[in-house]
């Protein structure tokens, strides 16, 4: 039983631009996007090892990134959708071992973000990484009216990681292979996946941090 950080690297960026993806990206102190992830995870001592996920066609650049980072013990490739990625990564972990799936665009995670994670899992929960939403949140109607206002202190803005036993999402997975009825397009991310599939698991909300932000265009680095 294993305390392993999933770090998704496979995306294209289309959003961002550019000739690579940002993941491979260089940042001001000449480290890449995906770097900084890693050397988190890497540094950490609750994280027993790193499993990568990344495109076939950057499978070398990866390798060579990888090489600084001693926990990172598997590099598989990943697919078209953010959940085809962590299907790849479940064939190289076990139903017992804690994943803590994180984006590789997520550079700026911190120490205290994972521990919370990692402490969370061990109290037997599920876990998504948020931040309380500080904008005020409108869910829109047919031509651009708006529909509804959620009270904002029931709001969250998801992060990552986010953190399951591998049987969970393996059986996720199982059930999403053998149902009609499951909206595919409604799966934007792990914790989805299982609340879709498997209601009845709680996901406890750990606090992230608001530096802890995604890397989508090329302002945000």
């Amino acid at each position: 039983m294993k305390n392993i950080a999933v770090i998704l690297a496979a995306g294209s960026s289309s959003r961002f631009g550019g000739d690579v993806p940002k993941q491979f990206r260089l940042m001001d102190d000449g480290l890449t996007v995906l770097d900084h992830s890693l050397k988190t995870f890497n540094r950490h001592e609750g994280i027993d090892e790193i499993c990568v996920v990344c495109h076939e066609a950057y499978r070398a650049t990866t390798q060579e990134i990888c090489r600084k980072y001693g926990k990172v013990k598997h590099i598989v490739i990943g697919g078209k959708e953010r959940i085809d990625s962590t299907r790849a990564a479940l064939t190289c972990t076990g139903n017992d071992d804690t994943l803590l799936i994180h984006d590789a665009a997520r550079p700026f995670i911190t120490h205290d973000v994972i521990t919370r994670c990692i402490n969370a899992m061990q109290q037997g929960f599920a876990a998504g990484t948020a931040i309380a939403a500080t904008d005020t949140i409108w869910k829109a109607g047919n031509n651009d009216f708006i529909a509804e206002i959620p009270p904002r202190q029931t709001l969250y803005n998801a992060q990552t990681p986010q953190c399951f036993k591998g049987k969970i999402l393996k059986e996720a997975f199982d059930i999403l292979d053998k149902s009609n009825a499951v909206a595919h397009e409604l799966i934007t991310d792990d914790c989805s996946l299982v609340r879709l599939c498997l209601p009845h698991i709680k996901i406890r909300i750990v606090t992230g941090d608001p530096i802890n932000r995604k890397i989508t265009f090329p302002n945000d680095l």
